[in-house]
């Protein structure tokens, strides 16, 4: 053994223990970094699961689209003019989007319903273990995964249940087809999809395309997207105003520079700040687009409820204009708030309110509860009173049951209050009581910190807030597993 091996090997040796302490941290580094590998390519397979079984060559989906799980629709002119292009061979439409499960013991539970033409194919259950593809031509047939048997009081084929007043009936069963967000999937027919969102017959949330034999993807994607773009008005609806200047001005976006053609006008329904909003306006007006700021108010119950509703701003004649689209996808209403930015203030002094009366009906609620009320008896008697309105009965069976489905996350929530406070520090108007609520929020970001997975619960739906003013009450919280109304039923 050659000298500088000698050393070594009596370096290494020389005190044994610390020798074989080394050599266990390093094993537990290399088993630590195994199963976070494990655990970020077990999330990645979950999260893609869907598109890695669509039977599509490219992907026709709504500007803005984030994830699948994304309900927002295509209007279906969009498939035919897809059909029209060289090198498409199919457009199938895929429509998806949240309801409610009720089964016949009592308890209503929330899954995602995927629907395809079954002749066309698009997104079909894979992995049947029992039952076939082809019985959901049968009336009210539906396909679920055997791991949600439990949750949704399922015990095999021929079980009977209801989607938004229908009756269905399981005759189709699949094994690990899992969604990242817990929520069941459970697969129809593309008419019965409609049905159970209440999503027109005339849209879809995707068309999924196959090119022709031959044909290069490439192409036809570029044939698509220049056809595409050719519309009159163009909706949208993101996350952030870094989102929706990336989706018209970045590299992909529909107004780039040197774009060809464009639509003559956006009608954009996100929750943004004034300045980002006022952004893009300049830059469209630049290119003579119209731009009407149309942010939405409510939740997918709520646009199932026929209770979706928008608040405007920008040119008048724009806002007459696409009216009736807008009251389309919003028949509560949509009010015309003036020029420029204003709708933005109005949907953002509204999202100032949510967290108000959210953090004062979970308070209440726990006071009662700590007095020795149900949580269920107090909220019943609130709605019933003049002070009971569409939010708080909807709002209602999250608190009684504790469940936290997400309809406006923590995060959400914290950033538009944070948008909300920094225009009133501009226009120097006190908000003592938002201010105070903001501080209640972020209170929740620091209890989630001692959860397994605080980013995933900061996910979770803005009433779980309630969890945290538990723990600051030194309550522990129980369901109540109690079938309550929440006011939005059709």
């Amino acid at each position: 053994m050659s000298l500088i091996y000698r050393l070594a090997s009596r370096n290494l040796l020389h005190d044994r223990l610390r020798f074989v302490a080394t050599v266990v941290g390093i094993v537990f580094s290399i088993v630590l970094v195994t199963v976070q590998l494990g655990l970020y390519l077990g999330f990645g397979r979950i999260v893609t699961t869907m598109i890695d079984h669509a039977s599509a060559d490219l992907w026709i989906m709504p500007p803005g689209t984030k994830c699948f799980e994304d309900p927002s629709t295509l209007d279906e002119r969009a498939r035919f003019q897809a059909l029209s292009i060289n090198g498409v061979a199919q457009a199938a439409p895929v429509v998806i989007g949240y309801a409610d499960w009720r089964i016949p013991a009592g308890g209503t539970f929330p899954i995602f319903i995927v629907g395809s033409d079954l002749r066309e194919g698009g997104l079909l259950p894979w992995n049947v273990v029992e039952g076939s593809i082809e019985a959901l031509a049968i009336p009210g047939a539906v396909a679920v995964d055997r791991s949600y048997f439990d949750r949704l009081g399922v015990d095999g084929i021929g079980t009977n249940a209801e989607i938004r007043g229908q009756k269905v009936e399981v005759r189709a069963v699949t094994n690990g087809i899992r969604s990242f967000t817990t929520t069941p999937y459970v697969f129809t027919t593309l008419d019965r999809a409609r049905a159970f969102t209440g999503i027109a017959v005339n849209k879809a949330t995707y068309f999924l395309v196959r090119v022709a034999p031959g044909a290069d993807v490439e192409s036809v994607r570029r044939r698509l997207k220049a056809n595409l773009a050719d519309v009159d008005v163009l909706f949208t609806m993101v996350n952030t105003g870094k989102d929706l200047k990336e989706i018209c001005f970045g590299a992909d976006g529909m107004f780039r520079d040197g774009v060809k053609s464009h639509p003559k006008m956006l009608v954009d329904c996100s929750t943004i700040g004034m300045d980002e909003s006022g952004e893009v306006r300049t830059g469209l007006d630049k290119l003579g687009v119209k731009f009407l700021a149309a942010p939405v108010s409510g939740n997918p119950k709520c646009v199932r409820a026929g209770k979706f509703c928008c608040v405007v701003s920008g040119p008048m004649r724009a806002f007459e204009e696409v009216k009736p689209l807008l009251l389309a996808i919003a028949p509560r209403g949509a009010t015309y708030a003036g020029e420029g930015e204003l709708a933005r203030m109005c949907k953002i002094a509204v999202n100032l309110m949510l967290a108000v009366v959210n953090a004062n009906m979970a308070e209440i609620a726990l006071l009662s509860e700590k007095a020795g009320v149900k949580r269920s008896a107090l909220l019943s008697f609130l709605n019933d009173s003049v002070v009971g309105s569409t939010f708080t009965r909807y709002k209602t069976p999250a608190l009684v049951n504790l469940d936290w489905t997400t309809t406006f996350p923590a995060t959400g929530q914290r950033k538009d209050m944070d948008l909300g406070l920094s225009i009133a520090r501009q226009l120097e108007v006190p908000m003592p009581v938002t201010a105070a609520t903001r501080e209640v929020l972020q209170s929740h970001f620091g209890a989630a910190t001692l959860k397994a997975n605080p980013d995933e619960y900061l996910e979770k739906d803005f009433a779980a807030l309630m969890e945290t003013m538990a723990l600051a009450s030194g309550m522990k919280l129980e369901s109540e597993n109690k079938n309550v109304p929440t006011g939005l039923e059709s």
